[in-house]
C-alpha cells in the first residue's frame, strides 16, 4: 500500500513552514497553509501504519508500546521502541497515554467529534480576542467539521448490546443518554480528499487502531489533503528544539532507526520561515523548554496550567446482561454480534449549574489484543477493588457461573462479556506543570485530587448498579499506588491568553517572546492541545481542531495570503511506494584544506598541518532495493551532517544528498566508483556542494580496505561548478565501520526472515561488485566455476 510520508533523504534545506507533529493541529496547519500555497514540510516522531498494520494481537500491541518510567524508578527510564504507537508517560501522580505515529492520537482514540457546552468560552481565561469574536470560532468548528464529517451511529446498522445497556441505564437513573458524533464512516465510498472509505465493520477495535480503513483519523483526511497541496511529510524524526538565527528559525531534530546514536551524531536541523509547534500537550512544551534552555525567550508559562480532563476509567463488571464490550481483534467478524464503535453514546449530565459541575459518562469496549488477558485481569481487580451489587443467593450463584464460563471457555462468553467499560470525563482546574528533568518531560501533579475523582467513581458506579453489574475502579486509584490518575486526554501546558503574565501563547497560538506583556515570536506558533487553557468536560479533539482552523485562518491573513478550501480532485492525490529498502550510517573522518583547490592528498596533508578536520556522518537511504540494484548508477539519498570548523564554526546540515554505489568508473571500465555529491548548508542559511569520490581499482597490491573506505572530496561555493572552495580527504575507520554494518536496516519489511533476505541480497551485490573488480582472473567470478 502507499505512504503519505517520504523518505528523509528527500528533506530540502529550507521550508516556509515547518510542522512539527501530525495530530489534529499539525495536521490542520499543514493542510492550510499547503493550500495557501506556501512550501510546507511536516515532521512526525513516530511511524506511517497504515490500514492492516495496526497491532491486532497482545504480542503485537506489546511490540507497539512504550513506557517512560518515573524519574524515582530503578532500572532504565524507557521501556520499547522510541516509535511505539502507545506512548505511555508514567509519573508519581499522573500517566498520561498518548498516540504516536502519522495522524498523533488520532490513530487511537474514539473518534469523538462533539462540540463543547458553549459556556466553556465565557471563562475569563480565554483571550478576550477569541471570545470578542464568536463568528471566527464558529468558522473553526465548522470547517474542522467539513473534514471530519462526524455522524452518530445509525439506526439502520444492528443496534450494539453495550448502547443497549446504557441506554437502559440511563432511564433507570433518570438521566438523558445521547449518542455521540463520531468521525467515522459507516458506509463504504469516497472521501473529499480522494481515499477510499470502508463502512465500519462493529469491530470495537477503533483505540488500538482501525484496520479497515473506517475512521476518519487526520490520517486520512488533513494530512492526504496536505499532500495534495504539496506538503511534504516526513516520519521517525524526533525534533529536540528550536532555535531563531537571523531572519528564519533552525529546527533541530534526530533521526530513529538510522544507527546515528552510536556515533553520538550531532543534531540535523532543517531551516523555516515559519515553525508550528504540534507535539502534543507532552511534546511541544518539552521542545520548548529545551529551547528555552538554549537561549530562546520566551513566558515563564510554557509547562504550566496542563489538564487531566478529570479522566476516570470504570468498569462494571458481570452485569446481568450481555454486553459485547469486547473487540474483535484478529477474529473473523463472521457470525460475532457486534461490538460496535467503540463509543457510540453517553450519559450527559454537562448541562448541571456551574459549568464545572458538569460530566460525560460514555460506554465503551475492551479492544481486541487485550481480550485474552481482560478475564484474569478483571476477576483480580473485581476480587481487590470491586463494590458488588449480590441482592440474593442466586444473583451470586449466576455471577459465579458466569466467571467460571469465562474462565473455562474465553473472554467472550460470561463475566467479561456482560462487562461495560465507561470513561467519565469533566473539569478541574488544569493544576498540572510540566517540566524537563534529565531531557525528558515529566508531569507534576498536586496533592488533594482525591475527592474530584471519588465523586465521579460514584457517578460511574451508579449507572452500573441498575444493570447488576460489580463495579470497579481504576486499580491506579487506589492507596497502593497513592491514588495516581490516568489521563487519554490531557490538556494546556502551553495555554493561550491575553499576555505572557497568564499564558504561553496568544489568541493565534503565537509564543509569547518575554515574561511579560503581548510581544510574540510572529512565526513559531503552537497549534495543538497544550494551547487549550482550561479543561473541556467532553473529548477535546473538535475543540482542539476549531482553536488550529480559526488561528490558521488568522495567520493566513497575517502572512497575506488566502487558503483555498475548495477540494481537490480525486485523482490528483499522489503516494510513496512502500517497497523494501536499506538504510545505513556511515561515519568518515579527515581533513580538508581551503588553501587547496586542485589535489586532494595535498588538501589533506595541508588540512592536518592548519588543523582542520572534516568529519562526515552520512545516512544512506534506499528506498527501494531493487529500484537501486536495476539502477546502472545504483543510486541512494543521503542525508546527515558535515562538521568542518574552517568552514561552519557549527555542523552543517546534508541535504540533496545522492550516492552512487559501485557504478562503473567512466574512465576505466574494469574500475568502480562510490560517487557522493551534496548540499552542505550552515545554520544561517549559506551553502557549500561537496562531492567525494571513493576509487574501486584493481591497483598493485591488495588495497580493497583503501579503495573501499577513502573517500577523496572538493568542496564548492555554492552548488556544483562553483568555484572550488576546497580539497580533502576522508576515511571510514575500523570502528567506525564495525558501526556501520550494526546500523543497516531494512525498511518496509516485517518479517525477521524478509529483513534477513533483503540484507542478504544488497549484501551479495556489494560483496560480489567488489571480488568482480578485484579477482585476479580475465574470467571474472565466472571463471571461478567449473564448466
Amino acid at each position: 500500500m502507499p505512504l503519505l510520508s517520504s523518505s528523509i533523504g528527500a528533506i530540502k534545506p529550507h521550508y516556509d513552514v515547518v510542522v512539527v507533529g501530525s495530530g489534529y493541529g499539525g495536521g490542520i496547519a499543514a493542510s492550510r497553509l499547503a493550500r495557501a500555497k506556501k512550501r510546507v514540510c511536516v515532521l512526525e516522531r513516530g511511524k506511517e501504519l497504515l490500514a492492516g498494520d495496526f497491532p491486532d494481537t497482545y504480542a503485537k500491541f506489546s511490540q507497539e508500546t512504550q513506557i517512560s518510567l518515573p524519574a524515582e524508578a530503578l532500572g532504565p527510564e524507557h521501556y520499547g521502541p522510541r516509535t511505539g504507537l502507545y506512548d505511555v508517560r508514567l509519573d508519581e501522580k499522573m500517566n498520561v497515554v498518548v498516540g504516536c505515529g502519522l495522524g498523533g492520537t488520532s490513530l487511537i482514540n474514539a473518534g469523538i467529534t462533539v462540540r463543547p457546552d458553549a459556556r466553556l468560552f465565557d471563562d475569563p481565561r480565554w483571550p478576550v480576542a477569541l471570545c470578542n469574536d464568536p463568528a471566527l470560532l464558529e468558522e473553526g468548528f465548522r470547517r474542522a467539521e467539513e473534514m471530519l464529517r462526524p455522524e452518530v451511529y445509525p439506526d439502520h446498522l444492528p443496534k450494539p448490546a453495550k448502547l443497549i445497556a446504557i441506554e437502559a441505564a440511563g432511564r433507570a437513573i433518570g438521566e438523558k443518554v445521547s449518542r455521540v458524533p463520531l468521525s467515522i464512516a459507516f458506509e463504504s465510498g469516497l472521501s473529499p480528499v480522494g481515499l477510499k472509505e470502508a463502512a465500519c465493520r462493529l469491530c470495537g477495535d477503533c483505540v488500538s487502531g482501525c484496520n479497515h480503513s473506517s475512521k476518519r483519523t487526520v490520517a486520512t483526511t488533513y494530512l492526504p489533503d496536505a499532500k495534495n497541496h504539496g506538503a511534504e511529510i516526513f516520519t521517525e524524526v524526533s525534533v529536540r528544539r528550536v532555535e531563531r538565527r537571523n531572519t528564519h528559525w533552525v529546527v533541530h531534530y534526530e533521526l530513529f532507526g538510522a544507527g546515528r546514536e552510536a556515533f553520538d551524531s550531532p543534531e540535523l536541523f532543517v531551516i523555516a520561515d515559519m515553525v508550528i509547534l504540534a507535539a502534543g500537550v507532552l511534546g511541544t512544551p518539552e521542545i520548548l523548554l529545551r529551547s528555552r534552555a538554549a537561549g530562546l525567550s520566551m513566558s515563564s508559562q510554557v509547562g504550566a496550567h496542563m489538564s487531566a480532563n478529570r479522566n476516570v476509567l470504570g468498569v462494571g463488571f458481570n452485569a446481568d446482561v450481555t454486553i459485547n464490550g469486547i473487540g474483535f481483534g484478529n477474529l473473523p467478524p463472521e457470525g460475532r454480534p457486534p461490538v460496535g464503535p467503540l463509543i457510540t453514546a453517553g450519559v450527559d449530565l454537562r448541562d448541571r449549574s456551574p459549568l464545572d459541575e458538569g460530566v460525560v459518562v460514555e460506554e465503551g469496549a475492551v479492544p481486541g489484543p487485550f481480550a485474552h488477558g481482560f478475564v484474569r485481569a478483571m476477576l483480580l481487580a473485581a476480587a481487590a477493588f470491586g463494590s458488588r451489587n449480590h441482592e440474593s443467593l442466586t444473583d451470586i450463584v449466576e455471577e459465579m457461573e458466569r466467571n467460571l464460563e469465562s474462565i473455562c471457555e474465553g473472554p467472550y462468553r460470561g463475566a467479561t462479556n456482560n462487562t461495560l467499560v465507561l470513561l467519565g470525563i469533566g473539569h478541574d482546574d488544569s493544576p498540572g506543570r510540566l517540566y524537563l528533568d534529565n531531557d525528558r518531560i515529566r508531569v507534576a501533579w498536586p496533592e488533594g485530587r482525591e475527592e474530584r475523582v471519588a465523586e465521579m467513581n460514584k457517578i460511574l458506579e451508579r449507572i452500573v448498579r441498575p444493570l447488576g453489574a460489580t463495579f470497579v475502579q481504576n486499580p491506579l486509584w487506589s492507596d497502593l499506588t497513592r491514588h495516581s490518575i490516568v489521563t487519554v486526554q490531557p490538556l494546556g501546558g502551553c495555554v493561550m491568553a491575553d499576555d505572557a503574565s497568564s499564558g504561553a501563547v496568544n489568541h493565534l497560538g503565537q509564543l509569547f517572546a518575554e515574561s511579560s506583556g503581548s510581544k510574540v515570536h510572529e512565526t513559531l506558533v503552537v497549534l495543538d492541545g497544550s494551547i487549550v487553557p482550561r479543561s473541556t468536560g467532553i473529548n477535546p479533539l473538535l475543540t482542539i481542531s476549531a482553536l488550529a482552523e480559526r488561528a490558521c485562518m488568522g495567520l493566513a491573513k497575517k502572512l497575506g495570503v488566502e487558503i483555498d478550501y475548495a477540494f481537490t480532485a480525486p485523482s490528483a492525490l499522489h503516494f510513496t511506494p512502500r517497497t523494501p529498502g536499506i538504510r545505513f550510517t556511515e561515519v568518515m573522518r579527515g581533513h580538508v584544506s581551503k588553501s587547496i583547490k586542485d589535489d586532494c592528498a595535498k588538501g589533506e596533508e595541508a588540512g592536518k598541518n592548519e588543523e582542520s578536520p572534516l568529519t562526515l556522518h552520512l545516512t544512506v537511504i534506499a528506498e527501494d532495493l531493487e529500484h537501486l540494484l536495476a539502477d546502472p548508477l545504483h543510486r541512494a539519498r543521503v542525508v546527515g551532517t558535515a562538521a568542518a570548523p574552517a568552514l561552519s564554526p557549527e555542523p552543517m546540515q546534508v541535504s540533496d544528498g545522492t550516492l552512487s554505489i559501485l557504478a562503473i568508473d567512466p574512465a576505466d571500465p574494469k574500475a568502480k566508483r562510490l560517487v557522493y555529491g551534496m548540499r552542505l548548508t550552515t545554520r544561517d542559511g549559506a551553502a557549500l556542494h561537496l562531492e567525494g569520490i571513493k576509487y574501486i581499482r584493481d591497483d598493485f597490491g591488495f588495497d580493497i580496505w583503501s579503495d573501499a573506505t577513502t573517500l577523496f572530496v572538493t568542496l564548492y561555493e555554492g552548488a556544483l561548478g562553483g568555484a572550488v572552495a576546497g580539497k580533502g580527504v576522508v576515511r571510514v575507520g575500523a570502528v567506525d565501520f564495525a558501526r556501520q554494518l550494526r546500523s543497516m536496516t531494512v525498511t518496509h519489511v516485517e518479517k525477521t526472515e524478509d529483513r534477513a533476505r533483503i540484507l542478504l541480497r544488497f549484501s551479495e551485490f556489494f560483496g560480489l561488485t567488489l571480488l568482480e573488480t578485484y579477482l585476479p582472473f580475465r574470467g571474472g567470478l565466472g571463471s571461478l566455476v567449473p564448466g
